[in-house]
């Protein structure tokens, strides 16, 4: 369409214009990388986004003050946090009809943004702003998302929506008169804070679903057990509560960012088999939770999961494919050991970092990726890996001995003597220091039960 367009202003004599349009639209300009535009050094101007891109990243043109129109191509159907904020020529964004989210204060201090006079800002599918007056809105049937901060603290006092799908952290945050919301169970993400201050919230009880099954806070007592209704918990959906003890249903398969960020009285976590991942953060600072097992469903446990969890001293990390993010379990310094299933893929950066009373670790064969700093501020690691195996070798340096698993008395040899440990232990007739229990998950499930010493049982009627 540009190279028509250029053409036809040629055949007009007003090619003076050509090199301008050439030069700020040029791909060149942008850096792409898998699909997203994280940074802009061309001359401002009037720009195009690469019909390459299918998102812009946080901050990727923020500040960029020669900025004064944006056209977005179809392809694109995301814009991150502040991508645009402080653009303080931008006049102008058009295009981008498929655009399904939007960030927070994407478009801040734009004039875009700030002069602009219709009853609401939309870019795409996407309602970006509400500059009405109305006590009543209903969203256009071809708009799917609401933007964080949209209606905040707006007079509304009623809200319908029929093809929504998503709305923003503090879409309506502090919007004292919203006692009316209708929404479809299309609605399949709502961010932090998205009711908060509303009497819309309050009137929904101390588990406040919403959509398709999304619990988006909680105003109940020490004790939480999740309905089974609950499909995903929202970002920040508990943070700060005094919660003792939670009860996650097997209908639950995600738990969102920060979801139970530094409830300090958190002791007692149940996961049950279902939930799929837990997201950034989602129990950073949770000082008292004493002990953690996940389960076998789990695929995803994001960046800083369990950071600074200080008093949990073992983890249990059952998993399907399960990738552990970076920093996960960062500065948990009770932390004793952490058996990882044969099924998990990935370690991350400073996954255990600095987890200082740390004795023992469990990697299986099939973990094919280890940060080189997963371990740091560790000083006497013992590492159950398999022999000629990816996390042998990258543990080499780190771990100040290594072994196979099986050999849970410790005397260098496998035998019935080790089975005979493991019932032991599970009978609790005795106990096991965390590298004899690292050595004892025999299946590489990520937990020691019967199941292992059956397995050593079956090996050594070779029968395995």
């Amino acid at each position: 369409m540009k190279r028509t367009i250029a053409v036809l202003l040629t055949l007009l004599l007003i090619a003076c214009a050509l090199p301008a349009v050439i030069a700020n639209s040029a791909s060149s300009d942008f850096t792409v990388e898998g699909g997203v535009v994280v940074s802009y050094s061309g001359s401002g101007g009037k720009i195009t986004i690469p019909d390459t891109a299918y998102s812009i990243a946080d901050s990727a043109l923020a500040g960029n003050t020669k900025i004064t129109a944006v056209t977005l191509p179809a392809s694109v159907t995301s814009i991150g946090n502040e991508a645009f904020a402080d653009c303080t020529s931008l006049k102008t964004v058009s295009g981008g009809e498929n655009v399904n989210f939007i960030g927070a204060f994407a478009f801040d201090n734009t004039p875009f943004l700030k002069n602009s006079t219709t009853e609401y800002v939309r870019v795409g599918k996407t309602l970006l702003w509400y500059n009405g007056a109305a006590s009543s809105f209903t969203l256009p049937s071809d708009m799917v998302s609401v933007a964080p901060y949209a209606f905040s603290r707006s007079a509304l006092s009623s809200f319908s929506a029929s093809s929504l799908q998503t709305i923003g952290e503090g879409a309506f945050y502090q919007c004292a008169s919203l006692s009316s919301v209708s929404i479809p169970a299309s609605v399949s993400y709502v961010g932090a804070y998205a009711f908060d201050g509303t009497p819309y919230l309050s009137s929904l009880g101390q588990y406040p679903v919403i959509g398709d099954g999304i619990l988006i806070g909680y105003s109940g007592g020490a004790q939480a057990s999740i309905p089974a209704s609950v499909r995903q918990i929202a970002a920040r959906a508990f943070s700060g509560s005094a919660v003792t003890s939670v009860s996650v249903p097997s209908s639950c398969f995600a738990i969102g960012k920060q979801a139970f960020m530094d409830c300090t009285s958190l002791r007692t976590l149940s996961l049950s088999t279902g939930l799929v991942g837990i997201g950034e953060e989602a129990f950073a600072g949770c000082t008292a939770l004493s002990s953690l097992q996940t389960p076998e469903s789990l695929s995803f446990i994001g960046k800083g999961a369990f950071l600074g969890c200080s008093s949990m001293k073992y983890a249990e990390l059952m998993g399907m494919g399960l990738h552990i993010s970076d920093a996960a379990f960062m500065d948990c310094t009770a932390l004793r050991y952490a058996l990882c299933s044969r099924n998990t893929a990935q370690i991350g950066e400073y996954a255990f970092a600095n987890d200082s009373a740390m004795e023992a670790v469990s990697i299986g064969p099939d973990t094919m990726l280890i940060g080189s700093t997963a371990f740091s501020g560790i000083n006497n690691l013992f590492a159950a890996v398999e022999k000629d195996s990816f996390a042998e070798g990258a543990l080499a340096e780190v771990a100040k001995k290594m072994d196979a698993h099986g050999d849970v008395d410790r005397d260098a040899y496998t035998s019935i003597m080790d089975v005979t440990r493991i019932q032991r232990y599970l009978a609790e007739i005795s106990e096991l220091t965390p590298e004899a229990i690292c050595v004892a998950d025999y299946d590489l499930d990520g937990l020691v039960s019967i199941y292992d010493g059956t397995h050593m049982q079956r090996f050594f009627a070779k029968l395995l």
